[in-house]
C-alpha cells in the first residue's frame, strides 16, 4: 500500500522548466541540477576551502550565486552581498521593521530560513516575521511589504517564488502574489492545508504557469485560480521538477 502511494505521488504530468534560466533561487535553479559542476567529496579547515568570511549572525538560508556576488542572510532580518572572488562584505541591509515584537519560530528556523530570489536586477527576500522586500545590486531598498504573520510555534521558512513577472510567497494557508516591481498584492489564494515550510514549484502547464503549492494545490500564476487540489502534499520539503513530472515525497 505504501509503495502504491509513493508512485502516485511521481506521476504528476506537466508542461516544460520550472524557472527561467536567468533566476536564480533556491536550490539554484529549484531543482538543485548543476550538470557542469565537480563535486567535491572532500575538505577541511584548509583543503577545498578558497575563502572564509564571518558572518553577523547565523542563518538557514542557502547562498545565492549571481555573477560575481554572493548573497545570504543573518538573523533576525539582514541581506548580505559578498564578493564571490574574495569573500569580502560589500553590503548588507535589513529587510525588517525592528525585532519586536518577535513571531513564534522553532530555535533551530529562525526568521531567515528563506533563501533569496534573483532576476538579475534585482534580489527579493523574505522573512518570518511576515516582511518580503526588493534590493537592487548595490544594496538600495526598492520596496518592503508585510504579509499575513504565519501562527505556527514553528514559525516559517518557505522561499519566495519569482515567476512571470510575480513574485510568491505561501504563508500558512495563503499563497500571494506580489508585482515585482512595486510590492503591491496582485491576488491571495487559500489552501486547506498550511504550506507553511516548504518552497513552492513554478511550472508550464500548457501555455500557463502555475505554482504548485507544498500544500497540494496548484494554482494560475495569472490570476490566482485553483486549478487543482489536495494533490499530494509535503510540508517539510520542496517538490522538483524533470520538465515532465513533479517528483515529490508526500507526508
Amino acid at each position: 500500500m505504501f509503495v502504491k502511494k509513493l508512485l502516485s505521488c511521481l506521476c504528476i504530468a506537466v508542461v516544460a522548466v520550472s524557472v527561467s534560466a536567468t533566476t536564480r533561487s533556491w536550490r539554484g535553479d529549484s531543482n538543485g541540477c548543476f550538470s557542469d559542476s565537480e563535486t567535491v567529496t572532500r575538505w577541511s579547515p584548509t583543503k577545498n576551502v578558497i575563502w572564509k568570511t564571518a558572518l553577523t549572525n547565523w542563518s538557514n538560508a542557502t547562498p545565492l550565486l549571481l555573477g560575481d556576488t554572493v548573497f545570504t542572510c543573518a538573523e533576525p532580518g539582514t541581506l548580505m552581498c559578498l564578493n564571490k572572488k574574495d569573500g569580502t562584505l560589500l553590503w548588507e541591509a535589513s529587510y525588517i521593521e525592528g525585532e519586536e515584537p518577535k513571531p513564534e519560530t522553532h530555535k533551530v528556523a529562525g526568521y531567515t530560513s528563506m533563501t533569496p530570489v534573483s532576476d538579475g536586477t534585482f534580489v527579493y527576500v523574505a522573512s518570518g516575521y511576515s516582511t518580503v522586500a526588493c534590493f537592487d545590486l548595490n544594496g538600495n531598498r526598492q520596496w518592503m511589504e508585510q504579509l499575513n504573520p504565519s501562527e505556527h510555534r514553528w514559525g516559517s521558512s518557505g522561499s519566495p517564488v519569482l515567476v512571470d513577472g510575480k513574485l510568491i510567497l505561501h504563508i500558512e494557508t495563503v499563497v500571494t502574489a506580489l508585482d515585482v516591481a512595486t510590492g503591491k498584492t496582485l491576488w491571495k489564494t487559500s489552501t486547506e492545508k498550511r504550506g507553511t515550510w516548504g518552497t513552492p514549484l513554478a511550472v508550464q502547464c500548457g501555455k500557463d504557469w502555475a505554482i504548485y503549492t507544498t500544500s497540494g494545490d496548484f494554482i494560475k500564476v495569472d490570476d490566482g485560480t485553483r486549478l487543482a487540489q489536495k494533490q499530494p502534499i509535503l510540508p517539510w520539503s520542496s517538490p522538483i521538477t524533470d520538465g515532465s513530472a513533479i517528483y515529490l515525497f508526500d507526508e
